[in-house]
Formats: structure tokens, sequence, C-alpha cells
């Protein structure tokens, strides 16, 4: 015994009525739900199918769907994350690591007509401007979230502000516990700084640029039913 088209739908609206709002995670639970209905029609075909949907949504404890939303969050999180690596190593191949290195060079170059007491700053300042763009790129790019289907991996790539934290805290850190004046006067200390700014920029570069304009492909290629819905 199948589940018939109406059925189906009534569980996409059983998971929509439990907060389960991405489509691929509503599709993962209704393909979940009916297998585990038409099992127990096989051993009581005379179950109903609201006791029989009863039935499988116990089997996910307290909590409902909660714990499976979750556990994909994480897994999409770590997708998500693993995309920005992938793009951001192109940069340290040739001949882009050349024009990488060389972006280090010119920005380590012009932090030096700046005195030494400012140079942290002028670096905390271009880390904040790069930090604010990614929050206004990720603001604007919700808007196209509420055109069609939400797709949980597409939500985290328009949704990308909240990670800047992570990549920032560091240098913030390092200047909130280290008194400015004459903390430069270090030439490698110059240069590692410069290399890890210039490389925050290039991670902010991918997060606003390459990876949305590729997130129809980027999709495409996670989720196999994207490109038929």
């Amino acid at each position: 015994m199948k589940l018939t088209k109406e059925q189906i739908e009534e569980l996409y609206a059983f998971t929509r009525k439990h907060y389960v709002v991405h489509y691929d995670l509503q599709a993962e639970l209704v393909d979940h739900l009916s297998n585990g209905i038409e099992e127990q029609w096989q051993q009581n075909p005379n179950l109903s199918f609201d006791n029989a949907l009863g039935v499988e949504f116990k089997k996910f404890g307290v909590f409902g769907f909660m714990d499976v939303v979750d556990s994909k969050k994480v897994q999409m999180n770590k997708k998500y994350f693993g995309l920005i690596l992938h793009f951001y190593k192109d940069y340290f191949k040739l001949p882009k690591i050349l024009f990488l290195l060389g972006c280090i060079f010119v920005f380590n170059f012009g932090i030096n007509f700046f005195p030494n007491n400012y140079k942290l700053d002028l670096i905390n300042g271009v880390l904040l401007f790069s930090a604010v763009l990614l929050i206004i790129a990720s603001f604007l790019n919700k808007k196209r979230l509420k055109k069609g289907k939400r797709w949980l991996l597409k939500d985290i790539i328009y949704q990308f502000g909240n990670s800047i934290a992570f990549f920032y805290l560091p240098i913030y850190t390092y200047n909130w516990y280290t008194p400015s004046s004459g903390v430069l006067e270090n030439i490698y200390l110059q240069y590692a700084l410069s290399a890890y700014t210039v490389m925050y920029l290039f991670i902010c570069f991918v997060m606003i640029y390459v990876i949305p304009k590729k997130v129809n492909e980027i999709l495409s290629e996670t989720y196999p039913e994207y490109s038929l819905v």
C-alpha cells in the first residue's frame, strides 16, 4: 500500500507545521515518514494514515524534528566552510598566488607611510570595514531568500555575516590587549599582520562574490532535485 499524492502533500504540510522551513529538510523527513507509514501498513493495512503518522512522529522523541534539523545545520555549515576553503585555495596556486603575494607586499609597503602607533589601528580599520561589507552583503542577499523554496545551504550562503567574528577576532583581541605605541616596530610582525589582513580580505571576497555567484551550480551539485523544483 502506497501513499497518495494528497497524503504526501499532507506530510509536507505536517513538517511545515512543526517548524521545518527548508524544502530539503522537508523532503528528507517526508521520505522518512512515508517509508515508515508504508511499513506499518504492510503489517496492519487497516491502520489509518493519521494514526500511522502519529506513531512515526513519536519516534523522533520529545523534541520532534529539532534534532534532525540541528544535525543537518551542522552538516551544511561544515559544507559551506568547505566551499570557502575550496575556492580560497585557488589563490594559493599559480598565477593567483603571485597576485596574493603582491597584494601583501603592497599593503605592507602602504602602511609604512603611517606612524608606528597608528599602523595597528589602520589594520583594524581595514578589517572592520571588510566585516561591515560582509554584513551589508548578507542583509541585501536576504531579499533573494523570499523567492521560491528555501534550501538550507542557500540560506547559509546568503546569511554568512555572523561568521565574520571568527576571522576578525584574533586581530581585535591582539589590539585590545596590546598597547598600540611601537607595537609594529618589529618588521616580521608587521609582515605577518599584513598577510593576515590581505588573506582576510580575500576570504571576504570569496564569501561576498565568488560563492554567491556560483550558488545555483553549488545547490545543483548538493541537491540533485534542486534543478527540478
